[in-house]
């Protein structure tokens, strides 16, 4: 009895039972990580939405400008002025004309352009 097996240690086990406890805590353990990531999702999303909630709390109760309505103001048409031969200047009167004339003078077709005279006879052959 010197040679006794431990109850609590893996010798007593056959291989396949091993096999399945190595397996079960594989799973268990993506299964806490999985769990992790979830709880640390969820506090961030909860922290989130408190930090949303205590901003709209505080910017409801203490407003640091007070809102100012506008008060709407009255517009007054007035109607447009109307130019009158008798209220221009003479000096406005002669400039008018003489820019009639001188547009009348303008040509308009520049009948004093033509083309230049160009000689098409063109000689390729080499000279000596």
């Amino acid at each position: 009895m010197s040679e006794e097996i431990s109850p609590f240690g893996a010798e007593n086990l056959p291989f396949r039972e091993l096999e399945k406890q190595g397996q079960q805590t594989q799973d268990e353990t993506k299964l806490k990580s999985k769990n992790k990531f979830l709880v640390m999702a969820l506090m961030t999303i909860i922290i989130f939405l408190l930090l949303i909630i205590i901003l709209l709390l505080l910017s409801k109760t203490s407003p640091s400008v007070p809102f100012v309505v506008p008060s709407p103001s009255v517009v007054l048409v007035s109607p447009a002025p109307v130019a009158t031969e008798t209220a221009l200047p003479k000096s406005v009167g002669t400039r008018l004309d003489e820019l009639e004339k001188k547009l009348k003078e303008v040509d308009l077709y520049q009948t004093e352009f033509s083309f230049p005279n160009l000689d098409f006879s063109f000689n390729f052959g080499k000279e000596r």
